[in-house]
């Protein structure tokens, strides 16, 4: 019996299962810990929003990369997803070093902190989020990513979703949110191309973008297996994408649609859609939310709420 209970081995499983926060802190107890902090399955799911009270304000850029880049080429090729969702840090009026006070805003790391994950030749399992400089890079090493998600990252669609094309088609599910600047457009060529190369999207969200109905239609009816999808708060979205979905097909294996914050949604193409739900169509669809009114479907009829 190893005088710690634990072999090393049963120690590296152990902590497999702990943040990356509480990795490093258990690393810092003592040096049998550190040693087996230091194997690859330890950091097999990095998670850095864990780390913000350990990467201060004040530490230049660089440390900061440096210090995420340590982290990923320690885990080499057992890495399986990654989290880069660390928040902007002010200090707060107390100015007291341990009272580091947090608001939401732009992550303060640069696309360099994930170059060494090129040179682990990818990851074979999730990036949650990433930063937009890094992403193309990132994501053409990511050949069995199957969950993408980018959250309130100055990122562009269209040139997001043609990475994704072109290097990651076992993806199930795909989340986009778009943060910064004039809202992004996603091009018909583009949502064509990520039809075709990623058919196996279960779940999809493409929020705060210019997205046209013929555009919107194209995605709803293209992927087949499609259960899960939000265009919450996209620009040019009417109600003539919902007036397609009664008239043409498509969307038959959709179970949750979200429209918030449509504002161009008309009254129009709602009662289209809702009297071809009537009729038949899109039996598995069982929620709809739409702007401030929510639908909940049960049996053949809509029941309001």
């Amino acid at each position: 019996m190893h005088p710690y209970g634990l072999s090393p081995d049963l120690t590296i499983k152990v902590f497999s299962m702990l943040d990356t926060r509480s990795v490093f802190c258990a690393a810092a107890t003592c040096s049998f810990f550190q040693k087996c902090a230091i194997d690859p399955l330890c950091y097999i799911n990095i998670e850095l929003g864990t780390l913000e009270s350990k990467i201060k304000p004040n530490k230049d850029p660089k440390t900061k990369d440096a210090m995420v880049s340590t982290i990923i080429q320690r885990a080499g090729s057992a890495i399986q997803s990654i989290k880069l969702d660390i928040k902007w840090p002010y200090i707060s009026e107390a100015d007291d070093d341990e009272q580091w006070e947090y608001m939401e805003g732009p992550p303060f790391l640069t696309g360099c902190c994930l170059s060494s994950l090129c040179a682990n030749g990818g990851v074979a399992g999730t990036i949650k989020e990433t930063l937009s400089e890094a992403l193309s890079a990132s994501l053409s090493v990511c050949h069995s990513l199957v969950q993408l998600k980018i959250v309130d990252m100055n990122a562009h669609i269209s040139h997001t979703m043609e990475s994704v094309s072109r290097h990651c088609r076992l993806l199930e599910l795909f989340i986009f949110k778009f943060c910064g600047g004039p809202p992004d457009m996603l091009e018909t060529s583009v949502c064509k191309e990520f039809v075709v190369n990623c058919p196996k999207i279960t779940t999809l969200a493409v929020q705060t973008c210019i997205l046209f109905p013929c555009v919107a239609f194209e995605l709803v009816k293209g992927f087949n297996e499609l259960k899960y999808v939000d265009f919450t708060n996209c620009f040019s979205l009417t109600g003539a994408f919902l007036e397609d979905l009664a008239t043409e097909g498509g969307g038959n294996s959709l179970e949750v649609m979200i429209l918030k914050g449509l504002y161009s949604l008309d009254k129009v193409g709602v009662e289209k859609f809702m009297e071809a739900l009537v009729a038949g169509k899109c039996r598995q669809l069982r929620h709809l939310v739409n702007f401030h009114i929510f639908f909940v479907f049960g049996g053949t009829y809509p029941l309001y709420s």
